[in-house]
């Protein structure tokens, strides 16, 4: 028994040890806003019994947006 399981061990050692080791780069990334693939909608309902009628604007505009590296940022002023 104790023979499987150091047979097991050596076996995926090498694969443990594979994934373990780091690309050895520092990769940045960045998060932008692309207002063109913006969609503002809603659903409004009457009754909670009845069917919800939806609505959208046909164009927003949102200002002040910066490029940074969270997801956050862009959004932030």
């Amino acid at each position: 028994m104790k023979q499987i399981i150091l047979f097991y061990c050596l076996i995926l050692l090498p694969f443990v040890a594979g994934f373990s080791q780091g690309t050895g780069k520092n990769q940045t990334c960045m998060y932008s806003y692309d207002h063109t693939s913006t969609k503002f909608g809603w659903k409004a309902f009457k009754f909670t019994e009845k069917t919800g009628v939806g609505g959208s604007f046909d164009k927003i505009q949102v200002v002040g947006t910066k490029s940074g590296n969270s997801p956050e940022k862009p959004s932030k002023e």
